[in-house]
């Protein structure tokens, strides 16, 4: 694959060629203020670890985390000031990970201290739209006004120059929205809008026939955590995603996600678990009240 694709780079940000591994991308990413930063990089390093081990063969891995800040936080800047940081006690507050930003200004590298993880965080928002949809925009800083139509916020979003994304919600494809997200389908080019299904979908609950449309119609469909605003629910960051044969390139990681995204969705497999009965009927008591 083209520079910016599948190849690992050093620290010194040189491209070393490494055989095998796999890229693994939670693709929906929430760092509410109730999660610690540092607890949630750890984590996904357990989350994707796993994955890597149960179904790749203990073959290494680069994780990619997608954020998806909602109105009123900003987590990536956060991670981003916290490189090399101290508290006012002298504490580095993230002192098992390496912090370091890359020629994206998107882009983050976080590698942990002990040498056994690397992640790429790589900063995002989360759009509400007027009809109670929601639009991911994806691989930008920008921010974007909650309460427009649903297909003026995704040409806002493309316009921008971020990727668009469209995440399955409880209840929310269903009669007037689910005829909206289906005309969607059918009139964007494929390359242009993708579609994703969540973690935060109980396991009783089947994985949406929209899904199976946008893979008829050759979008691109994705998986992300999604994880609450709830500080139990940090365990779940990286749990739930795609996977990629090859490992990411270090030195411009949007430039080689959107070449995967683009060119390489074929080669993808959905990973992870569903939230089991109890934690759904947890979450959703908790949103309510």
């Amino acid at each position: 694959m083209a520079s910016g694709g599948l190849s690992e780079a050093g620290e010194s940000g040189r491209d070393e060629a490494v055989h095998g591994g796999v890229t693994l991308v939670d693709a929906h990413v929430h760092l509410y203020k109730a999660f610690d930063l540092q607890v949630a990089l750890d984590a996904a390093t357990r989350n994707f670890a796993r994955e890597a081990v149960n179904r790749h063969g203990s073959d290494p891995f680069v994780g990619v985390l997608l954020l998806a800040d909602p109105t009123g936080e900003g987590r990536f800047s956060e991670l981003k000031a916290f490189s090399g940081s101290r508290d006012s006690a002298g504490v580095d507050p993230m002192a098992g990970w390496r912090l370091r930003a890359t020629t994206e200004d998107a882009a983050l590298i976080a590698e942990r201290r002990d040498g056994n993880a690397i992640i790429v965080v790589i900063a995002g928002r989360q759009i509400a739209t007027g009809e109670g949809l929601e639009v991911l925009a994806l691989f930008t800083r920008r921010q974007f006004p909650d309460g427009m139509a649903f297909f003026n916020t995704v040409d806002l979003v493309m316009h921008a120059g971020a990727m668009a994304v469209v995440p399955w919600g409880f209840g929310k494809w269903l009669g007037r929205r689910g005829r909206l997200v289906r005309r969607m389908m059918i009139q964007a080019e494929p390359a242009d809008v993708f579609f994703a299904d969540s973690g935060a979908r109980p396991v009783f609950c089947p994985r949406s026939p929209l899904l199976r449309d946008a893979e008829r119609l050759g979008a691109g469909v994705m998986a992300g955590s999604d994880p609450f605003p709830f500080a139990w629910e940090v365990d779940r960051i990286g749990s739930y995603g795609i996977s990629f044969p090859g490992m990411l390139s270090l030195v411009e990681p949007i430039a080689g996600l959107r070449e995967l995204f683009r060119d390489a969705m074929g080669t993808s497999r959905r990973y992870g678990t569903l939230q089991g009965p109890y934690r759904f009927l947890r979450n959703q008591v908790g949103i309510r009240i």
